[in-house]
């Protein structure tokens, strides 16, 4: 009679050629028998209807055998499992393998960020970093709620209320907890510069601050308007228009050129972008976008109508320049209308499709990337200027000289009158 220490040890391995008698054609050799239970399981390997061993480099995984081996996870694990949690963290981990951009939302997210508040209505335009585990602030636009909060380019917000940010805590958890109803107290937790972390209390606000703002400069060939936009959001094109017609009404006459600044530019609503690109641009393509293998989804397209071709134009950029701003600044580049100053800019180009799915959830999915007119890929490559900056000069002195150089042709021509051409564009998009 084997002692009481080992049977314990038998009678598991027993139980355990039991389970695979009923799963296996043929029982476990002799020799495994008084192994223990975790070696037989080990040693007997395969149960039937499992796929067999592939020699290496032969075979891929595909969707059907990741299928059975859900099923399999599913209905054979030792505990009840809860599916919904299990399929849900699966398709996180599918998405998050893809790109910054591709990733689960839980129903819970998805309707806190479609019924709350976007921050960029509020004057903040952050973006996520997996690495810092922290929502990095790239704008805060002037005179905002964010602005009066004390927050800055460069600050980390680590926390939001009582939800604590960290790398696994993911893009759609970080900016959820940021959409909040207008009148909302949001109590942000801010890291700026290794210092301790300091609390900013931000209050909610829909079209809080100014994207737009502009000044006159004079130039050997006469005012300059510097129009500096932060941001693209609702309204920003329109709020442009106003801008200019106030600089060209203080300069009492025509411009000599328009600079438009777009350093520190997160982007933000690209149809908003557009209608800038369309006010100087008379015919051709704006902007196209393309699906996988390069197939063509969409061409936004110049009209004519409305459309400024004689002012002379420079744009300045730089490496946080991102998104709807680089793709201005293509446009403009790619049909001569404009020099592009400063540094290459960021490189974000890319669009995500919303994929609802019966639960609330959604998976948020990169579709197509934003080529310029001329089919250049600015997603991971960004704008290159065509005066670069060094660091430390002026890019807006180097802008104006961009400016004076082209000699003001169009406004002189226009003998102090606002040339038809320089009306309204058809497109519009937003409120004032």
């Amino acid at each position: 009679m084997r002692e009481r220490t080992r049977s314990g040890t038998a009678d598991l391995a027993a139980a355990a050629r039991r389970c695979y008698d009923r799963d296996v054609a043929r029982k476990p050799p002799g020799f495994l028998r008084g192994l223990p239970a975790l070696a037989v399981l080990a040693l007997v390997g395969l149960r039937a209807g499992s796929e067999p061993p592939a020699e290496a480099g032969r075979a891929r995984l595909d969707r059907a055998a990741f299928d059975r081996a859900l099923d399999h996870l599913l209905d054979r694990y030792v505990e009840p499992v809860d599916e919904a949690r299990v399929l849900g963290r699966a398709l996180a981990a599918a998405a998050g393998s893809l790109d910054a951009y591709t990733e689960y939302v839980p129903a819970k997210l998805r309707a806190r960020l479609e019924r709350g508040v976007d921050p960029r209505q509020w004057g903040l335009f952050a973006s996520w970093s997996r690495d810092r585990g922290a929502l990095v602030v790239d704008h805060v636009v002037p005179g905002s709620a964010a602005a009066r909060a004390g927050l800055a380019p460069g600050d980390r917000i680590v926390g939001v209320g009582d939800r604590r940010l960290a790398p696994g805590s993911g893009r759609a958890y970080a900016l959820a907890a940021l959409h909040a109803p207008a009148g909302t107290l949001l109590r942000l937790s801010v890291r700026r510069d290794g210092r301790p972390d300091r609390a900013a209390v931000v209050r909610v606000e829909a079209g809080s601050g100014r994207t737009v703002e502009g000044t006159l400069r004079a130039t050997p060939a006469g005012p300059v308007a510097v129009v500096a936009i932060s941001g693209f959001r609702a309204g920003t094109a329109a709020a442009f228009e106003r801008t200019l017609a106030d600089l060209r009404a203080r300069a009492g006459g025509p411009l000599a050129g328009v600079v438009l600044d777009l350093r520190g530019n997160p982007g933000g609503v690209v149809d908003e972008a557009l209608v800038l690109a369309d006010r100087f641009v008379a015919r051709g393509t704006l902007v196209r976008l393309r699906g996988r293998g390069g197939r063509l989804l969409r061409e936004d397209r110049a009209r004519a109508r409305g459309t400024d071709t004689t002012t002379p134009l420079a744009v300045v950029l730089d490496r946080r320049s991102a998104s709807a701003a680089e793709l201005l600044a293509a446009a403009l580049q790619d049909h001569g209308r404009a020099r592009i100053v400063g540094e290459r800019s960021f490189g974000k180009g890319t669009v995500q499709e919303i994929y609802g799915l019966p639960d609330g959830s959604a998976l948020s999915v990169t579709v197509a990337r934003y080529t310029s007119p001329k089919d250049r890929v600015v997603d991971g490559v960004g704008v290159a200027p065509d005066v670069w900056v060094e660091p430390g000069a002026d890019p807006l002195a180097a802008a104006l000289d961009q400016i004076a150089a082209a000699g003001g042709a169009a406004s002189k021509a226009a003998g102090g009158r606002r040339p038809a051409n320089e009306t309204a564009p058809r497109r519009t998009h937003g409120a004032p």
